[in-house]
């Protein structure tokens, strides 16, 4: 996937005004660090990282073939990328305008300390790990050093994404307070539309979750939504889930009649997921699931919300946990049962960066470590 350096914790505020008035203790967080926190919004990162450890997983036991030619893990897989990254760029953007009014110089400390530390720090323990493995791994790294070096251009794996959010917060401290919210978010739309194939990789990428970023920072000055219980009502999220699911089911079938699924590897479904006819789908479905958040029972709210405060460590952790993991059962004890395998992957994927997390907590380790 497009770590730990900067996938902000999928993690309530009581505004702009809130946000600026109190001072709670920083946490890393996947996808912004806000103070105080919003409820919905960890829970809405909660939904968000079980759908990226969900996604790695698939990928995982696709590229490993692990998984037949025919069967639902492609599709899955489809399914999820539709909407999980726009899900987790918007909520990125949410607290930018407030973080943004606090000054240039906090701004870049929390970048530095919340994305780039963690890019940095996991994106090369990830790459060592890949390297004593390469022997075993889906894409093995020969050079260490060299791969390493490619960091300041070429993400490892799910790293794209704190590069990404790098990029994207720092055009949003340039921009936004020339032009505003509303400029902003024309500007991501002209750089969607552009060709950026000459570039690295990952400023493509980028450039396709740019406007649901800049979404975000818009939405982020909404009162309404801004708040510990936005105004939605049951029907109306019954309404957006429907509309997702349907919208999601279209995206995937009118793929799958297009492009053979058989043999197609992760990076290919995920340029598919990504391409601009499906940027309808992807709103939907981000706006199902924030929607779903305020309505949830309070006892899987609050799990939700705890994964979604724990983000950046099950971000930065889960695919050296899952990768080793499937490793030792499929090559090592010939276990390639798909959808076992994929549920024990998912539960430990989860699970294990959870329980890294709290021994650093305890250790007062966490800041260290971004975890």
């Amino acid at each position: 996937m497009r770590g730990n350096p900067s996938l902000p914790a999928l993690a309530g505020l009581p505004g702009i005004a809130g946000i600026r008035a109190e001072a709670g203790t920083r946490r890393s967080a996947i996808l912004v660090d806000a103070r105080p926190r919003l409820a919905w919004v960890d829970a809405a990162k909660g939904v968000g990282i079980i759908l990226v450890v969900a996604g790695h997983v698939l990928g995982g036991l696709i590229d490993a073939d692990v998984v037949p030619g025919h069967d639902w893990f492609r599709p899955g897989l489809l399914a999820i990328y539709l909407f999980h990254m726009p899900l987790f760029f918007l909520l990125s953007g949410l607290f930018v305008p407030a973080r943004i009014d606090r000054g240039k110089g906090r701004f870049l400390k929390e970048v530095g300390k919340g994305v780039v530390w963690p890019y940095f720090l996991w994106g090369a323990m990830q790459t060592f790990v890949a390297y004593l493995a390469s022997s075993y791994t889906n894409i093995p790294v020969h050079d260490f050093w060299p791969e390493l070096g490619k960091m300041f251009t070429q993400p490892p794996a799910q790293f794209w994404f704190l590069y990404g959010l790098l990029l994207a917060q720092l055009l949003a401290l340039i921009v936004v307070p020339l032009v505003g919210a509303s400029g902003f978010f024309l500007l991501s739309l002209a750089l969607y539309c552009l060709d950026l194939n000459a570039l690295p990789a990952v400023f493509d990428t980028t450039s396709r979750m740019l406007p649901f970023f800049a979404l975000g920072i818009w939405l982020g000055r909404a009162p309404m939504l801004m708040t510990p219980a936005p105004p939605v009502s049951r029907l109306m999220t019954l309404g957006l889930a429907v509309l997702a699911l349907l919208a999601i089911w279209l995206s995937c079938r009118l793929t799958m009649a297009e492009v053979d699924f058989t043999d197609l590897r992760t990076l290919a479904i995920t340029r598919l997921a990504w391409g601009w006819p499906h940027a309808l789908t992807a709103l939907l479905g981000l706006s199902a699931a924030m929607a779903l958040t305020f309505h949830l029972p309070h006892r899987l709210r609050a799990v939700l919300r705890y994964l979604g405060s724990r983000s950046m460590a099950i971000f930065v952790l889960h695919i050296m946990v899952i990768a080793g993991t499937r490793i030792v059962l499929v090559k090592l004890f010939h276990f390639d049962d798909p959808v076992m395998l994929a549920i024990l992957l998912t539960t430990l994927g989860v699970g294990a960066p959870l329980l890294a997390a709290e021994v650093a907590r305890r250790l007062g380790w966490q800041r260290i470590l971004a975890l």
